[in-house]
């Protein structure tokens, strides 16, 4: 664990895979890669690869966006 130093803080860099809602998960994020600037997500539990993007920033620092690819 990595103690963290006078104004640091962390933040969900991506969240959404446990749907509390239902009971359980729609994903399974359990990689990341990066290939030519960009980052990947693969998701064993639904089979599937999203590429990773920021969205604008008026939804906020920490709000990504998740494109299914594969």
């Amino acid at each position: 664990m990595t103690r963290l130093g006078a104004g640091e803080s962390v933040h969900d860099f991506i969240a959404g895979w446990p749907d509390e809602s239902a009971g359980r998960a729609w994903g399974h994020p359990v990689d990341i890669i990066f290939n030519a600037g960009k980052m990947y997500i693969s998701d064993d539990s639904g089979g599937s690869i999203y590429k990773v993007r920021r969205m604008a920033p008026e939804f906020g620092a920490y709000n990504n966006y998740l494109k299914k690819v594969f």
